[in-house]
């Protein structure tokens, strides 16, 4: 049973810990799934509006916050291939929050249980706030430290230095309508936003924080219990 308990641990899904990240495999989201569209949209700062989600762009520099394409000094387009092919090649966007008190919030019409997106040139200054209501939930709130073991928090605008990334509530029953995207300095690029009604999947390849999060817990559970 003790045996058991550990592998229960390492293929869990869907798994109630928070945020987890992979750099080779996207997060499959159950149930109904809401993704952010920027295919065909133009560049800048204009409030998106759908029937499914509003996205709004705050703050004193929006001229660098808003849909952007390409890579400039300011931001840079997530790389999650190793033959430096963009993953936004199918729509050239992805967004960008700018600096200082500037920032992108996501509003879904209806509740949400996950989140998945691609986090781009990982920043430790990087920030996002999501907050979840119902069970035992409250506001989560990341930085690129978050992904610390997966990927370099160092800004690198290459293969190796982006992540998906998948987050659930810290416990079941958990739903969430926004989503804000902040960064003290540039910039917090992003893009493939999803939200699901169902928590997410852990993909089968690629490293995830949370299952080796739960698999360490796991053991010091198991190493007491051995020891008494």
């Amino acid at each position: 049973m003790k045996r058991m308990f550990i592998i229960a641990l390492l293929a869990g899904t869907p798994v109630f810990a928070d945020i987890v990240a992979s750099t080779t495999v996207p997060y499959s989201l159950g149930g109904t799934i809401t993704s952010v569209d920027l295919t065909g949209l133009p560049t800048g700062d204009t409030t998106i509006t759908t029937a499914d989600y509003t996205v709004t762009f705050a703050g004193s520099d929006e001229a660098d916050t808003g849909v952007v394409k390409g890579t400039d000094g300011q931001h840079a387009v997530p790389i999650v291939d190793s033959s430096g092919d963009p993953w936004t090649a199918q729509s050239g966007n992805y967004f960008s929050t700018g600096t200082g008190d500037d920032s992108i919030t996501i509003a879904f019409n209806t509740p949400q249980t996950a989140l998945a997106f691609l986090w781009g040139s990982v920043d430790a200054y990087n920030g996002l706030t999501i907050t979840f209501s119902g069970g035992a939930n409250g506001p989560q709130s990341y930085t690129g430290n978050s992904l610390s073991g997966v990927v370099p928090d160092n800004g690198f605008q290459g293969f190796g230095d982006s992540a998906y990334v998948g987050i659930n509530p810290n416990s079941p029953g958990g739903t969430f309508t926004t989503v804000t995207f902040t960064s003290s300095q540039y910039s917090f690029e992003f893009a493939g936003v999803q939200a699901s009604s169902q928590p997410y999947s852990t993909p089968d390849g690629g490293t995830t924080l949370a299952l080796l999060g739960l698999a360490v817990a796991g053991l010091a559970v198991l190493r007491r219990k051995l020891s008494a």
